[in-house]
């Protein structure tokens, strides 16, 4: 390998790397319920969406449920992933209900909490390059 191309493959950037690379995948563990109060009669409905996509969904939670997802996204070649988290509310009842958004740049880690004023989770997961 010469210098120049030596010095072009280690001087990237995870974004220029992922594009290199065929893109991001984000994988998601778990999410951990801390806190809720989105909903009042019944427990929270969390909603968790990548880039738009709807990844993970489920009804009814309390807090201290810890909820495994297992599930994954291949995004492509994007330069950002934005993970953005709700209370799912039916149209009977208005619009979801935002507890929180993260935007991440490149491979790495999410260990995240999303929060808003009544409820609060932690997701783990991890985006791949």
């Amino acid at each position: 390998m010469t210098k120049q191309n030596q010095a072009l493959f280690t001087k990237l950037t995870p974004e220029q790397a992922a594009v290199i690379e065929g893109g991001l995948r984000v994988r998601l563990y778990s999410l951990e319920v801390i806190q809720t109060g989105a909903d009042t009669i019944t427990g929270d409905d969390p909603l968790v969406r990548v880039n738009g996509s709807t990844l993970f969904s489920e009804k009814d939670v309390n807090a201290n449920d810890i909820l495994e997802i297992n599930n994954s996204i291949d995004l492509g070649n994007v330069g950002t992933v934005r993970i953005e988290m709700s209370d799912d509310d039916d149209f009977l009842n208005g619009n979801d209900d935002l507890i929180g958004i993260n935007t991440f740049t490149g491979p790495g880690i999410i260990n995240k909490l999303f929060q808003n004023d009544v409820s609060a989770y932690i997701l783990k997961g991890e985006i791949l390059a």
